[in-house]
């Protein structure tokens, strides 16, 4: 038959009989891969799982013949089990899924297992760790909308794994497990690795083969020239073409046309760039290693420095650190290491399950500014993003003293806490914290910047539970559909520029960053470079350590990259505050935002406060904002309010 043929040939026999099995006759993870690339070209559906799962030549034909294979975009159910909470892999940096019946055949029957495979080749890749893990996290949630959840993956599936473990306590959620089965934290240095073009990629890949003919090595030294010198005197398919004449294309792409190939490439680069620029945030729950036992035969001093940083990131009472016998690759493919790798993931596994204690610490995001006790309505201070309840102290000045008083801390700002992934779900978070401390008193809400979006959704939680909100005030607030139809997330680079921008909107003494940050540079040292200059300019407080500043920028980024998921409209009144600094040369943009926002909240009106988009709350500007304030009591309230004038 035709897929006896191609067995034949892979495995390089003369023929296979029915009931032969693939593994048995020498096969392994690397000839499945290239076997799948066989079978599809040739128009005929199989996944790498149904290989493992059926290793026999007529149970294979059994299964290719009758079933079809569910989308790639999905989880790949692995193995059935017992238990109700599954285990979710993470692919690895080729996008790949050849691990997972490997590693899952280990893994206690009572564990189901599932696998997030990669974006297919042809499709459009993301060029982030932080995109990929959203991608992820959403895909796990069809599976099981609630946690506790299991996570691991290997090498860089480790890196993503860790990241999607953030961005569902984001959401709220809890993990039980995070496994990270021998991966390395991404050096700043290895930025001189970051590549524009995946030339490089193509070459690494055939250098074990081609790394003594002459051709190859002059193919290498022409792609370096080019890289160093920007030139374009090679391209991709040209390079592919060379490589494949000389015979020492992998064996993973030598079935693969060229486009594919290419594909494929282009995939592996933008997953190791990805590490490369992967800016890492300490997490505040267990996090489980698991480190190949030899780190000489195939990684160098530097793998071992990125190694050991990446303990940096994980406190001594997170990590739980376990040896396996072994080297990188042998750990998920020698049969008696990955049978050791399982049964210390399953121990680790039960071990979490049973385990009462957290390390995620009770957050309580109420400040009380000001006690105030004779008032039966609330003020309620949301900050913009990266800010925290402080910026509000010199307003609180201005206001009677018989208005209670609350400013809401964001989740991260000063601690290793994960910011809530989007304005809903701070929202949500807020108003359930606040109504025990509110007694069923009327609020008023004043979101700033970025608050104005969590103010918004805090206006909607209050009046689903019954809460009246007698005014929703926003201070120079873009609108969220301006957010809405970007698809891309905003980048660090830009994000670090904007919050630099924010930040000397309160001094006059800015120094351009960016020009004096190498393209070598990591994000943690051009976070390091503009914290020094911010310092230097004060326009940071005089305490502010690098890890204070970098928990900003987490905030700040969560923030930019956050949306509104409802789209209903809000139709009580709203009163838009813009800064009236250069509010003539920006006339036409507040005008854009005050349309915006009125799709949402068609009852908005706007008006002008004295100062810029942050020393409008500064001592000098913010009693106007408290003026604007006192009209917006009810009446049964505004004598309270009358020693304002």
């Amino acid at each position: 038959t035709e897929l006896a043929q191609i067995w034949a040939g892979v495995l390089k026999l003369d023929r296979v009989g029915r009931h032969d099995h693939f593994f048995e006759l020498g096969g392994h993870s690397l000839l499945v891969a290239r076997m799948i690339q066989i079978l599809n070209n040739q128009g005929i559906t199989a996944s790498v799982l149904d290989v493992f799962q059926n290793p026999t030549l007529n149970a294979l034909a059994e299964k290719i013949k009758f079933e079809k294979k569910e989308t790639e975009h999905k989880c790949i159910k692995i193995k059935e089990g017992d238990g109700k909470k599954p285990l979710f892999l993470v692919y690895e940096s080729h996008g790949l899924d050849l691990y997972f019946p490997v590693l899952a055949k280990h893994i206690d029957n009572d564990i189901p297992v599932y696998g997030l495979p990669g974006i297919p080749l042809g499709e459009k890749q993301l060029s982030t760790i932080e995109e990929q893990a959203k991608r992820l996290v959403d895909i796990i949630q069809e599976i099981q909308p609630e946690g506790p959840y299991r996570i691991a993956g290997w090498s860089f599936g480790g890196l993503l794994a860790y990241e999607v473990a953030s961005r569902l306590l984001g959401r709220d959620e809890t993990i039980e497990f995070l496994g990270l089965i021998d991966t390395y934290a991404p050096l700043s240095k290895d930025r001189q690795y970051f590549s524009d073009s995946p030339l490089r990629e193509l070459i690494s890949l055939c250098e074990p083969i081609g790394s003594n003919i002459d051709e190859f090595k002059e193919l290498r030294k022409k792609v370096e020239e080019d890289e160093k010198y920007r030139k374009n005197t090679l391209n991709i398919k040209d390079l592919l073409i060379k490589v494949r004449e000389l015979g020492i294309l992998p064996e993973n792409l030598i079935e693969l046309n060229d486009d594919e190939a290419i594909s494929y490439v282009c995939r592996l680069h933008l997953n190791n760039n990805a590490q490369c620029i992967y800016l890492m945030h300490s997490i505040p729950i267990q996090v489980h290693l698991f480190a190949a036992s030899n780190k000489t035969s195939e990684f160098s001093k530097g793998d071992l420095e990125s190694y050991n940083r990446l303990l940096k990131f994980i406190s001594e009472n997170q990590v739980e650190l376990e040896i396996i016998p072994g080297d990188h690759r042998s750990i998920i493919e020698n049969d008696i290491e990955v049978s050791y790798l399982g049964k210390c993931i399953s121990d680790a596994i039960k071990k979490s399950g049973k385990s009462k204690t957290s390390l995620v610490h009770q957050y309580d995001p109420v400040f009380t500014l000001q006690n105030g006790n004779r008032c039966d309505e609330v003020l309620i201070c949301v900050p913009g993003a990266g800010g925290n309840a402080m910026i509000f102290k010199d307003l609180i000045e201005h206001l009677p003293k018989q208005m209670p008083i609350f400013a809401l801390q964001p989740r991260g700002v000063t601690s290793d806490l994960v910011p809530h992934e989007n304005a809903d779900l701070a929202a949500k978070f807020y108003v359930n914290s606040i109504l025990e401390k509110i007694s069923g008193k009327k609020v008023h809400i004043l979101g700033h910047s970025f608050g104005g979006w969590v103010g918004l959704e805090m206006a909607r939680e209050f009046k689903n539970s019954g809460t009246a909100v007698s005014s929703l005030t926003i201070l120079d607030s873009k609108p969220p559909t301006a957010f809405n139809n970007a698809k891309e997330m905003v980048n660090d680079e830009l994000v670090l520029q904007k919050l630099v921008e924010i930040l000397q909107l309160q001094s006059n003494k800015g120094r351009k960053i960016y020009e004096q940050a190498s393209h070598e540079e990591g994000m943690e040292e051009k976070i390091a470079r503009a914290h020094d200059i911010l310092m230097f300019n004060e326009s940071l407080p005089k305490q502010t350590k690098y890890i204070d500043f970098k928990r900003v920028f987490r905030s700040f980024k969560t923030a930019l990259n956050s949306d509104l998921s409802k789209e209903s409209r809000y139709n009580d009144e709203v009163l838009l505050v813009l800064a009236e600094n250069s509010k003539e040369d920006n006339h036409e943009s507040h005008v854009k935002t005050l349309l915006g926002w009125r799709k949402i909240t068609p009852k908005m009106t706007f008006i002008y406060a004295s100062g810029n988009h942050l020393t409008m709350l500064n001592a000098v500007n913010s009693k106007n904002i408290a003026s604007l304030l006192v009209k917006r009591l009810d009446k049964e309230t505004s004598n309270f309010w009358s020693e304002l004038g």
